[in-house]
């Protein structure tokens, strides 16, 4: 049985009384999503929903931490380009460095695939990566192996 999770989070606590309700709530998965473009955030959000999945995403690193540190901690941090300013491999460091992140997966999308890039994208602690441009197919299938 599955449920819309905005209708979820709406309830009056007194309906959420079913156990096996309450247990599947608890069991939805959330994702963070940190990527500067847009475009690519929609997209990944768009290629996940139909899974189920609450998807948080940030623009920028700064946005990222604020999410990190102020709202529920991810199951999973899909990461990008950012931008020119902002390193994805620092990141990636930064993120590991915050208490109860440290074995979160983090996925990488990347428009470089060397292999002294994924030697430095494993070193930073990234769990995996996908070459961009992907397919959504790619993106749905490494996000359900992260998870089961």
């Amino acid at each position: 049985m599955y449920f819309n999770l905005e209708i979820v989070k709406g309830m009056d606590a007194s309906i959420i009384s079913n156990t096996s309700f309450t247990s599947y709530v608890d069991m939805i998965k959330t994702i963070l999503v940190v990527e500067s473009d847009s475009t690519v955030r929609s997209l990944v959000r768009y290629s996940l929903a139909y899974l189920n999945y609450e998807i948080m995403d940030a623009g920028s690193r700064e946005d990222a931490f604020e999410k990190l540190n102020n709202e529920k901690k991810p199951d999973l941090i899909i990461t990008g380009s950012l931008t020119s300013l902002s390193n994805p491999v620092e990141l990636v460091r930064e993120i590991r460095n915050l208490p109860g992140l440290r074995f979160v997966p983090i996925l990488m999308m990347a428009a470089v695939d060397t292999l002294g890039a994924q030697m430095e994208w494993k070193e930073a602690g990234a769990t995996c990566w996908i070459t961009r441009p992907f397919r959504q197919e790619e993106l749905v299938e490494m996000v359900e192996l992260l998870f089961f």
